[in-house]
C-alpha cells in the first residue's frame, strides 16, 4: 500500500482548486436555470428546487463521520502509519454506509407522512412520491461518498476531488436540462440524479484504492476507531444541525415580525453576499486535513501559518466586500429592479461588512476542529444562538430588515472574536508572540481601513455611477498594487503565482 500519485498540493493551490470546484457548478446553474424554469410548470420547477435543497442536505445524515474520517486519517497519515490509515479509513467507510443505510429506510417508510405535510396537486402526487422514493435510495450512495471524499481530504488530493466536484456539481443542473428536454419528467430528473451521484461515488472509490489498501472484512469493526469517529463527528454533527438554523432564523424573523413580502427584499442581498462564503470555506478545507496531521509538538509552527491565512483573507476578501457595499443599489437594480434596489440596497451594504470578520472565523474554526476539540466550537455555537436569537428579535423589530441584517453581521463579529480567542487558547499562544503577530498585521490592517474610509466616502459624496465606477476602479487598484509590493511577501507571493499557474 502506498500514497501512490504526484505530491499533495500547497495550501494556496489546494484552495485554488476547491474555490473553482465550488464555483463552476455555480456559473453553470446560474446559465442553465432559466432553460430549466422554461421548460417546467411553476408548481413542477418548486417540488425540483425542493429536491435539490434535500439532496444538498443529506451530507447531515453521515453524523459528522467525514470530517471525523479526514481528522483521523490526515493523523494518521502524519505519523507515517499505513496499518491505521487503512484501519480508520474502512472503519470509516463502514460507518457511512450504515448511517446512510438506516436513514434511506427511514425516509423511504416516511414518504407516506412527508406527502401528506406537503402541498402538492393531485396531477404531480404520483410523481413526487416516485421521486420521494428514489430520493431515499440515494441516501447511502450521498452519506458514504462523505467517507471516499473525507479520506481524499486527509491526503490532501484536492486536484482529484475537485474534478469530480466539477462534474458532478455541474450535472446537477445539467442532467435535469437534458432529461426535460427528452420529454422526461421529474421522477426521471431524480433518478438521473441519483445514477449521478453513484457515478461519483464509484470514481470517488476507485481514487481512494492506492491511499487506503485491501479492505480487511475478516477483522470487523474495531470498537476504540469506531469510538474516536463517532465522537469526534458528534460534535461536528451539532454544528452542522446548528448551521441551518444561524442561516434560516433572520427570515423566519423578518417573516414573523414584519412580512413575507419583506424576506422578500431581504433574500436577494443575502444570497448575494453569502456566496462569498465559498472564498474562506475553500481555504478551510486545505486547513482542515493540514492542522489535523501536524504532531502535537509541533503546533507553535502553526502560528506563522495562521497569520499568513489572516493576511490573505484580508487582501482577498476586502476590495470584494467594500465593491459591494459601494455598489449595493446599481447592482439591485441592473439585477431585479428599482424596488428591490430602494429596499435591499442598504441590507445589502450591512450584509456586505459582516462578511469580512466571517471569512476571518473560518480560520480559527478550522484549526480548532482540526486540533481535536470540535466541542468546543459547537458549545460556542450554542451559547451564540441564544445571544442572536434575542438580539436579532429586538433588532429586526425595531429596525425592520436592516435591524435583522445589523443583527446577523453583529453575530458574525462576535463569532469571529470568540473563534480567535479559543483558537490562541488552544494553542497557548504566548503574549509577546500575539504582539508581535498583531505589529506584523498592522500594514494590512490599515489599509484595508483606509480603503473601507475611501469607498465609504466615495459612495455618500459621488452619485454619477460612471464616475464612482472609475474611482473605485482606481481605489481598489492602489490597494491591488499596495497588497502585492507592501504587504505580502515574496513567499507569499511565489505561493499565489504557483496555485495561478496550478503548479505543485
Amino acid at each position: 500500500m502506498g500514497t501512490e500519485g504526484p505530491p499533495p498540493p500547497s495550501l494556496a493551490r489546494g484552495a485554488l482548486l476547491n474555490l473553482v470546484g465550488q464555483a463552476v457548478p455555480l456559473a453553470i446553474g446560474g446559465v442553465t436555470l432559466p432553460f430549466i424554469i422554461r421548460h417546467m410548470s411553476p408548481e413542477a420547477f418548486g417540488l425540483l428546487a425542493l429536491l435539490w435543497a434535500v439532496l444538498g442536505y443529506f451530507g447531515i445524515f453521515d453524523l459528522g463521520l467525514s470530517a471525523s474520517t479526514t481528522k483521523l486519517v490526515a493523523e494518521a497519515a502524519g505519523k507515517t502509519d499505513p496499518a491505521a490509515v487503512s484501519r480508520i479509513a474502512w472503519n470509516a467507510i463502514v460507518l457511512h454506509l450504515g448511517a446512510g443505510t438506516a436513514f434511506g429506510l427511514i425516509m423511504a417508510l416516511s414518504v407516506p407522512a412527508i406527502l401528506s405535510l406537503i402541498h402538492v396537486p393531485v396531477a404531480l402526487t404520483r410523481d413526487v412520491r416516485l421521486s420521494l422514493y428514489v430520493l431515499a435510495g440515494a441516501v447511502p450512495v450521498v452519506v458514504t461518498t462523505g467517507a471516499f471524499r473525507g479520506i481524499l481530504d486527509a491526503h490532501r488530493r484536492f486536484d482529484l476531488v475537485n474534478k469530480v466536484r466539477v462534474l458532478a456539481g455541474s450535472g446537477t443542473f445539467l442532467v435535469p436540462l437534458v432529461v426535460l428536454l427528452l420529454g422526461g419528467g421529474l421522477p426521471g430528473i431524480t433518478l438521473s440524479l441519483l445514477a449521478l451521484r453513484l457515478v461519483s461515488a464509484l470514481v470517488f472509490a476507485q481514487m481512494c484504492r492506492p491511499l487506503i489498501g485491501p479492505s480487511p472484512w475478516v477483522q470487523g469493526l474495531d470498537p476504540q476507531t469506531t469510538g474516536a469517529l463517532v465522537s469526534f463527528g458528534g460534535w461536528i454533527l451539532v454544528s452542522s444541525i446548528l448551521g441551518p438554523i444561524f442561516t434560516y432564523l433572520d427570515r423566519a424573523l423578518i417573516s414573523t415580525l414584519i412580512s413575507i413580502q419583506a424576506v422578500g427584499y431581504y433574500s436577494p442581498p443575502y444570497e448575494i453576499v453569502s456566496r462569498l462564503a465559498i472564498i474562506p470555506a475553500s481555504v478551510s478545507m486545505v486547513l482542515f486535513p493540514t492542522v489535523s496531521g501536524t504532531a502535537f509538538g509541533k503546533r507553535a509552527e502553526l502560528h506563522p501559518l495562521i497569520e499568513r491565512l489572516t493576511r490573505f483573507m484580508l487582501v482577498i476578501m476586502t476590495p470584494i466586500v467594500v465593491g459591494l457595499a459601494t455598489f449595493a443599489e446599481p447592482l439591485l437594480l441592473a439585477w431585479l429592479g428599482p424596488v428591490f434596489a430602494r429596499e435591499g440596497a442598504t441590507v445589502m451594504k450591512v450584509l456586505a461588512l459582516g462578511m469580512l470578520p466571517n471569512a476571518l472565523a473560518y480560520v480559527p474554526y478550522t484549526v480548532i476542529n482540526g486540533l481535536g476539540r470540535p466541542d468546543l466550537t459547537a458549545k460556542t455555537h450554542l451559547a451564540e444562538l441564544l445571544l442572536y436569537g434575542v438580539g436579532a428579535w429586538y433588532l429586526t423589530r425595531a429596525g425592520g430588515i436592516v435591524g435583522a441584517a445589523v443583527a446577523w453581521s453583529l453575530f458574525l463579529l462576535l463569532d469571529a472574536i470568540l473563534l480567535f480567542a479559543i483558537m490562541g487558547y488552544q494553542l497557548s499562544t504566548p503574549l509577546h508572540t500575539v504582539i508581535a503577530s498583531a505589529k506584523r498585521l498592522a500594514p494590512v490592517v490599515s489599509s484595508v481601513v483606509a480603503l473601507g474610509l475611501a469607498m465609504a466616502s466615495l459612495g455618500a459624496l459621488v452619485h454619477v455611477l460612471v464616475l464612482k465606477a472609475v474611482l473605485a476602479v482606481a481605489l481598489l487598484g492602489g490597494f491591488a498594487w499596495t497588497a502585492w509590493f507592501r504587504i505580502l511577501g515574496a513567499d507569499d507571493r511565489t505561493a499565489l503565482l504557483a496555485a495561478v499557474r496550478l503548479q505543485r
